[in-house]
């Protein structure tokens, strides 16, 4: 019986937590009063976090409180460690011992197992990736700044949300871009041709906007010869190590919402523009011309923990119970698409 009572989720990131807390609100609030002493005895909910903490894409002061919080409602935290296999009654898991380090492996019984920690390409995305060229993701469909996909003909294939990721690397506009910056034609980039060069690439990439602040400290960082101006291979070398401090956008609706909504203005101006285009000979699979690349906009990440929820917003973040857990139904209720599913929320909120 412990084993059907016994509750595991793999990943302590925003889905993984929201689950456990939802799965302890409904023994606490609900089952308790029918089965008390099997709940108390017997029920057990564990998290496997690959990490430290768990939400830790999120601020370390609100994954300490996840983590208090949790501790409190006997919902078992277990952090650092690295899921080896799920079978049908069980979960398998290693820890490496901070001070030894050395690997020890779990076993834990469970009847209801939840992966939240990544997902493999479906067969579709697969046999895209597959037959494309220019495609080197493991786990999805690379496309470009304009979501496009890489390898494809321009403008003729998308894709959005968990089964893309747009490209970090700058390399494949180094040539174009030295070509357009160097105006006097020496082979070398100078520190007014750079800073034309760096608003191009904001223009291009804008995901690398972030990461070109210091154009000056950035120049004389990669100027190895000290001769103000950037050779070729300094250049590439900088280029580099820019590309490698971009990260990918999370797979989460608010990155697919955005792309979304992106690709859908995009097609509507392209219906509205593409005439035009046509008759000054413009060819409408060139969306620089019409439309500027996709640029994410993060509006804060919050996860609800049971009577409680976390809040982390750009510039600040906060914790909180019954105030923050109503801020959080309200941002969620208005997220909805129907009414129906509006109604249905709100009538089990107001029944709980």
């Amino acid at each position: 019986r412990k084993r059907l009572l016994s509750f595991i989720i793999c990943g302590g990131g925003p889905t993984g937590v929201e689950v456990a807390a939802e799965i302890s609100d409904l023994v606490h609030e609900d089952l308790i009063r029918y089965f008390p002493k099997i709940c108390a005895q017997e029920l057990s909910i564990s998290i496997i976090q690959s990490r430290d903490h768990i939400l830790n894409t999120y601020s370390e002061s609100i994954s300490q409180y996840a983590e208090k919080r949790f501790e409190r409602e006997a919902v078992n935290v277990i952090t650092n460690a690295r899921v080896k296999e799920v079978t049908p009654k069980s979960v398998k898991y290693s820890v490496k011992d901070p001070k030894t380090g050395k690997v020890v492996e779990h076993e834990l019984p469970s009847a209801f197992t939840l992966w939240s920690t990544g997902i493999a390409m479906n067969p579709f995305t697969q046999r895209v990736t597959d037959l494309l060229p220019n495609q080197v993701h493991k786990k999805a469909i690379v496309v470009d700044a304009h979501m496009r996909v890489v390898g494809a003909p321009l403008g003729t294939v998308y894709c959005i949300g968990d089964a893309s990721t747009i490209e970090t690397s700058l390399m494949p506009y180094l040539l174009d871009l030295i070509e357009k910056a160097d105006v006097n034609k020496d082979e070398k980039i100078d520190k007014n041709e750079w800073e034309v060069l760096v608003r191009e690439v904001k223009r291009r990439v804008p995901m690398a906007s972030t990461h070109l602040e210091k154009v000056n400290d950035i120049f004389k960082c990669y100027d190895a010869d000290a001769d103000d101006a950037l050779s070729f291979n300094e250049l590439t070398t900088a280029f580099e190590g820019v590309s490698k401090k971009i990260t990918s956008l999370p797979a989460t609706a608010q990155v697919a919402s955005q792309q979304g909504k992106y690709l859908g203005k995009k097609f509507a101006i392209l219906a509205k523009q593409g005439k035009t285009l046509h008759e000054n000979g413009i060819p409408d699979d060139y969306d620089e011309t019409y439309c500027k690349p996709f640029e994410y906009k993060h509006l804060g990440s919050l996860a609800y923990i049971g009577n409680a929820a976390v809040f982390d917003l750009p510039g600040y973040s906060f914790t909180g119970g019954l105030a923050a857990m109503y801020a959080w139904r309200s941002v969620y209720w208005s997220e909805q698409v129907s009414f129906r599913t509006r109604a249905l929320l709100m009538v089990d909120w107001v029944i709980r």
